[in-house]
């Protein structure tokens, strides 16, 4: 999602709006996702969970055993939107509930946010021998006016959550999508309970700014928080603000994202 750690910030540059085409959003069901979690899991032999996906002792030995969030469909109280002024512009409201999807695959696991059939993110989450949690690539979904705009970014072996992660700590990470580049600085804000379906949880409260800059002048800026859970990384809370100028033919094109997402239970459907 669009923080850079993990949830990454992310530009919708790169496309172009023309009168021809109708710009809808389309809602996704908790239901349809579930199915299709579902038929996924049912076409991956048990075996080829990671060996990751165990806990792995950190080097600090008062807390807790790293892990990798265990697979399914978490479900997220959401609100916020996006919206583009191309043209007369258009708004994208998110529903009530998003959700996460997460599944074991290549070193660790993959986490899909799903907003509408016209807004996702997906990145990946791996476990390291020492108990860090970090990532490889996230790539982000948008679609407007019938236009689709995907794009990858590769992050080399980054750091996410890096294990004994303490309030005042802070890092970064480089993510290469090409044509373009996203700089993203982490600053630990500590550990703090947080409140998920009704149970105080610990988490560890992250404030994450995120710069991107383009070889065609798009530039984009993100400001958001995120509430991690301090053993396996999945998002508790997120807040996010993303801002975005992409020169085009019909002039500067504005993309604006603002959403605020909270898990409603730790245990996933399946």
């Amino acid at each position: 999602m669009a923080t850079g750690v993990g949830l990454a910030g992310v530009a919708v540059a790169g496309f172009l709006v023309w009168r021809a085409y109708r710009d809808t959003s389309t809602e996704v069901a908790v239901d349809a996702v579930v199915d299709e979690f579902r038929a996924a899991t049912t076409d991956v032999p048990a075996t080829t969970a990671p060996a990751t996906s165990a806990p792995v002792e950190t080097t600090h030995p008062a807390a807790p055993p790293r892990r990798l969030p265990s697979a399914g469909v978490y479900v997220y109280a959401t609100t916020g939107g996006e919206s583009v002024d191309a043209l007369a512009g258009t708004d994208h409201d998110y529903p009530a509930e998003t959700t996460i999807t997460v599944l074991r695959a290549g070193c660790g696991v993959v986490l899909r946010w799903v907003a509408l059939e016209e807004r996702t993110e997906e990145w990946d989450l791996c476990l390291g021998g020492g108990g860090d949690l970090f990532g490889t690539y996230y790539e982000s979904y948008h679609r407007f006016f019938g236009r689709d705009d995907r794009r990858r970014y590769e992050c080399g072996e980054s750091t996410l959550l890096p294990a004994g992660v303490a309030g005042g700590d802070s890092w970064g990470r480089t993510c290469d999508g090409g044509d373009r580049t996203e700089v993203v600085r982490v600053e630990v804000v500590g550990v703090e309970p947080l409140a998920v379906g009704g149970e105080a949880v610990d988490s560890v409260h992250l404030r994450v700014a995120t710069d991107l800059s383009a070889t065609d002048g798009t530039t984009s800026s993100s400001q958001g928080e995120l509430w991690l859970h301090p053993q396996t990384g999945l998002p508790l809370r997120q807040i996010d603000r993303t801002a975005t100028t992409s020169p085009q033919v019909i002039g500067d094109v504005h993309y604006a994202e603002q959403y605020e997402l909270v898990l409603t239970s730790l245990e996933p459907r399946l």
